[in-house]
């Protein structure tokens, strides 16, 4: 998980998907990369350490380029209770690591559900447990879930598509003049 660190983000789901996905025989890790209100940080160590997980949780703190971190995780889960747009599931799509997240707000319109990630309905944990399952047990569902993740973001959210779609607004708005 990538982001600043409170509790709309969802990250106490992801603490307990850990206990649901170890009850399945699936011994998975997770890294934290982000900051947030020291109390409530403490407050999901102390519930990792709860659940009995907080061996398995790297807390990374802030990290100013989130990409290398999610270069390197196997999937990349996106919490959020709400999500005006989603950057860090474009971000993890744009690398190549398969994005579980939230079907809410603006991950929606990132996201076709089992085509460029897969999505679940927030505080379903068990859900949450059964998509990252299957992108665990199924390697061939995970390299094309990859791939076409990264196709659709590099052909609908790069910086020239962008300018393009900015300039066309400009135009229609000044009446068709060129810029």
């Amino acid at each position: 998980m990538v982001g600043t660190i409170y509790a709309d983000k969802g990250h106490a789901d992801a603490l307990e998907l850990l206990v649901e996905l170890r009850q399945r025989g699936i011994e998975a890790g997770l890294e934290v990369v982000g900051e947030g209100r020291e109390m409530f940080v403490r407050e999901l160590k102390e519930l990792a350490s709860t659940l009995g997980v907080s061996k398995r949780v790297v807390w990374s703190g802030f990290q100013k380029d989130p990409l290398p971190p999610l270069r390197h995780a196997h999937i990349c889960l996106v919490c959020s209770r709400r999500e005006a747009f989603g950057r860090v599931a474009v971000e993890a799509m744009s690398v190549g690591t398969p994005v579980v997240a939230t079907a809410v707000g603006g991950l929606t319109e990132i996201i076709r559900d089992g085509e460029t990630g897969l999505l679940y309905k927030p505080g379903e944990v068990d859900r949450l447990a059964d998509a990252v399952e299957s992108l665990v047990e199924n390697h061939a569902r995970y390299c094309p879930l990859a791939l076409s993740g990264m196709r659709h973001v590099h052909s609908h959210f790069t910086v020239d598509l962008y300018r393009q779609k900015m300039i066309a607004a400009f135009e229609m708005v000044i009446g068709g003049q060129k810029l």
